[in-house]
């Protein structure tokens, strides 16, 4: 009987009982329509329940969380990595089943002011489920015996915070965020000294904006760490816009730093009194802002 390298890889028993191309064959038109016809119930074994779950994601859930400017991450380097990497491979298959069978809140404020864990998951999502807590599994244990790579620990984690979100439970995405900026600094100091190019554009052209993003929309509801974040871009914003995109990492650096202002301006004068003299600082970052 055949092993694929997925099955062999994380000690579980390989269900394929003929000669069939690997699980992370190419999903091109031809290969992806015919899987998204195939009913859950009349699939033969969870290894179709896996492709049904990876063309799904390939053909509309990757499509509809990148939204236009992310389809780099989403489409192109979640795909590749998936191939190899088991926890990849399954975070973004129990994504899939959440996105084909939930409507998701991606509000986090009104995620945070309101109670969803009671409503929880519909019985159709043990699947999603059972793929997400093996993601979680394979990541520890690769943690555990020191051979995580930080790259795909840092793309499982942004994988891992949409899981949270669309389930609602905003406490459990916020403290993955706060791991993986952990990371984003780990992984920034390495690859000055000695990781490879590869690995760093990844992390500046692409991970890092992500967090910058998620950061600067969680500080509606929490302290998440994002001023670290700015620092690692300073230099990079720009007054005129070569791309959309960096049009739109300059705008969030931009809301991410008046809102931290914001909330600094806030803390000092409900320490100090509404009547108290503004200080010379605030006045100052208040015009950077406005330039």
């Amino acid at each position: 009987m055949p092993n694929c390298i997925q099955c062999t890889s994380t000690g579980r028993k390989c269900e394929y009982t003929s000669q069939a191309p690997s699980r992370h064959a190419s999903t091109s038109a031809s290969s992806v329509v015919p899987v998204l016809d195939r009913p859950l119930s009349v699939s033969p074994s969870s290894v179709w329940l896996e492709r049904r779950a990876f063309a799904h994601y390939s053909q509309y859930a990757a499509s509809f969380i990148a939204g236009g400017m992310d389809l780099d991450f989403w489409v192109g380097v979640v795909t590749q990595v998936c191939r190899t990497e088991p926890a990849v491979w399954d975070a973004i298959n129990a994504i899939s089943a959440l996105f084909e069978n939930l409507d998701p809140c991606f509000d986090p404020v009104w995620l945070g002011q309101n109670d969803n864990r009671s409503q929880g998951l519909r019985p159709s999502h043990s699947d999603a489920l059972c793929w997400y807590l093996r993601s979680l599994a394979t990541m520890r244990r690769q943690i555990n015996w020191g051979s995580v790579d930080i790259d795909v620990a840092l793309i499982s984690c942004i994988l891992f915070i949409c899981i949270e979100r669309a389930q609602g439970r905003v406490e459990e995405a916020l403290q993955l965020y706060r791991q993986g900026v952990s990371l984003i600094f780990e992984l920034r100091a390495r690859g000055t000294r000695r990781g490879s190019c590869t690995d760093f554009a990844l992390l500046q052209d692409t991970i890092l904006p992500i967090f910058l993003r998620l950061g600067t929309t969680a500080q509606c509801i929490s302290d998440v760490p994002v001023s670290g974040l700015l620092n690692e871009i300073q230099g990079r914003t720009e007054n005129t816009f070569s791309s959309l995109s960096s049009a739109r990492l300059t705008m969030v650096a931009i809301a991410a730093e008046s809102m931290i202002f914001q909330r600094t301006v806030q803390e000092y004068f409900a320490a100090e009194g509404h009547g108290c003299t503004v200080p010379p600082v605030f006045k100052s970052k208040q015009e950077d802002l406005q330039k």
